[in-house]
């Protein structure tokens, strides 16, 4: 899954107010977040109204454009040193200050403009070299001339040489974009969702057909653009599914990918049809064989989902950068993760995304969600001299809090709070006890396709409860502390619908196992193996192993274990016995002092990457899948 954009240029405005020259490290969903006033809103439409080309530089896994612009600087540099060795100021369309200040600019400015071939002034260059002969007109350096005869031997000899230039420097250049391609441009269709949105027109609406929400907008924050801005705020929305049924073929189909959209995020895969009403502003909406209804009698979420989703399916093909002002209004934190969910999708890889947030609950997905960036807005102030009539100007800063462990993210206090409005919980250890319970879930409904399909944080949520700390929970409802202040926490107070997932580990914890077992009955799941990382089947462990070695696994002393050689052991000194001393490739050991693995999250997310399909479940995950299954059927019916 790509996205466009790496690095973004912004413009002499945004430099001077909030001190920066390029926003870095962007991601396929950018999040803004700051307390009130702190300039991320103004950040936002800024970069989406820039005028002009936006300038940019991609990943560099889709082009390398710094490699790029070090080969031109290279070969324009060549070309100025033989145009200099024979004492001229130029030949044909080749100036040699021309070149000079094109090498500066490039130094300058390597960045990749949108709607300008990226190789273009390479192929330039390449075009005018091929195009000199003995009678292309020279500009003779007066400080270094030399004779008529002397010169015509030394141009025949410059022509050669350039010509050769091209096929040097043409091989590097072929290297750099995907595919070989001798060109590589871009270009955006920018929309703006504004806070002001909604599927209920006013009578303006109606009467004279104008979107009062996009009109207010453009008032307030764009009234000195100086191009047409596309401004989404759902009361177009009538005319826009009109022009999509009646439009081309590629219209037509978009509308059909929207409506499935919709049949399969929210209407349990039943048929969903939208229909404007001839002579009126309203879309009916047909769901299965329900009796069809106005779309404003939908709930509010997912019509504020249809609002904030629309854009990507009238754009499919393009390449979109939706700007989003707080796409949490009226969405609960569930349909917050099924949004998130959806931009991530791979039919929108070619989308971008930025919003402004308050919503803790978009910060917590970046914790378990790759590609997400997150930068925090503070509003500064000089410092007031105390008059009653001085008025300090705002500056304002953006500090790039996003980082692949996210722990920048924890410090902000980012916290699972949804839990609260889940039907049931699912209480495990730790994180990656969360992350791979989340994973065999995720492939167990999809292989149990035709069995109805429960989402996180809507219908379950899960609870981290620390391991060790469980012994801070009290699961009777009548077990009492002679002394009140030693008292365990209740859980079954808290919430009274959990299911408890706790390791085997060793016999010391077989007592409070039976306990457990005692007390919440077929709501207590303990594992049938050491660690949640045994769980994991032994053609997995081999792939991780060898994601981590770089290699085959050649090299292991022994290759064909099996699950019942690890279900009872630390799986980090497991995997160490299968080396020969000597042997490992990856730096260091792969258990920790205790035995278990070390740096366990990324282990698990490395092995989460070759968990895609039910099969290739061990038996354990499986049963515990659909044990879980179950018990979350069993609270949402």
């Amino acid at each position: 899954m790509g996205h466009h954009i790496k690095t973004l240029s912004v413009n002499s405005n945004l430099r001077n107010e909030y001190k920066l020259n390029v926003l870095n490290n962007l991601s396929k969903v950018n999040i803004f977040v700051g307390s009130n006033n702190s300039g991320k809103s103004r950040f936002l439409r800024r970069i989406f109204a820039i005028d002009g080309s936006l300038s940019f530089l991609p990943p560099e896994e889709m082009v390398d454009v710094e490699k790029y612009y070090n080969n031109l600087i290279e070969f324009t540099d060549a070309i100025i040193s033989l145009i200099t060795k024979s004492s001229l100021g130029g030949i044909g369309n080749l100036n040699l200050n021309e070149l000079i200040s094109e090498i500066e600019d490039s130094r300058l400015t390597p960045f990749l403009k949108e709607d300008r071939d990226l190789f273009k002034d390479f192929y330039r260059l390449v075009d005018e070299i091929n195009e000199l002969n003995t009678s292309s007109i020279v500009t003779i350096n007066t400080a270094t001339a030399r004779a008529a005869d002397t010169r015509d031997q030394l141009m025949d000899q410059l022509i050669a040489n350039l010509k050769a230039l091209p096929n040097v420097y043409q091989s590097k250049i072929v290297e750099i974009p995907p595919s070989g391609r001798t060109s590589y441009k871009i270009n955006f269709k920018r929309v703006y969702i504004p806070t002001l949105r909604g599927l209920r027109g006013y009578s303006d609406t109606i009467d004279t057909g104008k979107d009062v929400y996009k009109e207010r907008t453009k008032n307030d924050y764009f009234k000195e653009a100086s191009k047409a801005l596309e401004i989404h705020t759902g009361l177009n929305l009538y005319d826009e599914i009109t022009d999509m049924l009646l439009g081309t073929v590629q219209q037509r189909y978009n509308m059909l990918k929207f409506q499935e959209f919709l049949s399969e995020s929210f209407f349990d895969r039943q048929q969903v049809t939208l229909t404007p009403v001839r002579d009126s502003d309203v879309i009916k909406v047909k769901i299965g064989t329900e009796k069809e209804k106005n779309i404003f009698e939908l709930g509010d979420g997912i019509q504020s989902l249809i609002i904030l989703t629309f854009p990507l399916f009238k754009f499919l093909e393009e390449n979109l950068l939706l700007f989003i002002e707080e796409p949490e209004l009226y969405l609960h934190p569930g349909m917050q993760r099924k949004f998130i969910e959806v931009i991530m999708d791979e039919q929108f890889s070619h989308h971008q995304f930025f919003f402004t947030t308050h919503s803790n609950h978009f910060l917590d997905m970046t914790l378990d969600i790759d590609m997400i960036s997150v930068y925090k807005f503070n509003k500064e102030l000089g410092e007031h001299s105390g008059s009653p009539t001085e008025e300090l100007d705002a500056a304002f800063s953006i500090e790039n809090v996003s980082n692949e462990d996210k722990s920048v993210l924890q410090e902000l206090g980012v916290r699972n709070s949804a839990v609260l409005l889940s039907n049931c919980t699912i209480w495990v250890e730790g994180i990656t006890d969360r992350f791979y319970i989340r994973q065999f879930l995720k492939v167990f409904q999809e292989y149990h396709s035709s069995l109805k399909q429960f989402k996180e944080d809507i219908h379950y949520s899960f609870v981290e409860y620390s391991g060790g700390n469980i012994t801070h929970w009290s699961f009777l409802e009548n077990e009492t502390e002679a002394d009140a202040r030693h008292a365990s926490m209740n859980a079954e107070k808290i919430c009274s619908t959990l299911f408890l997932i706790s390791d085997k580990d060793g016999d010391d914890k077989r007592p409070r196992q039976e306990k457990l077992k005692e007390i919440l009955g077929e709501r207590y799941y303990c594992l049938e193996c050491k660690e949640i990382e045994n769980i994991l089947s032994a053609d997995t462990i081999r792939k991780v192993i060898a994601e981590y070695e770089k290699s085959t696994l050649e090299h292991l002393a022994k290759k064909d274990f099996t699950q019942e050689e690890y279900n009872n052991m630390y799986l980090g000194t497991f995997i160490n016995s299968l080396f020969e001393e000597g042997a490992r490739k990856r730096r260091g050991s792969y258990a920790a002092d205790s035995g278990t693995i070390v740096n366990k999250l990324d282990f698990c997310k490395k092995a989460i990457d070759h968990i895609t399909t039910y099969a290739q479940l061990s038996e354990e995950a499986q049963k515990l899948s659909q044990v879980l299954y179950n018990f979350i059927k069993g609270h949402n019916e």
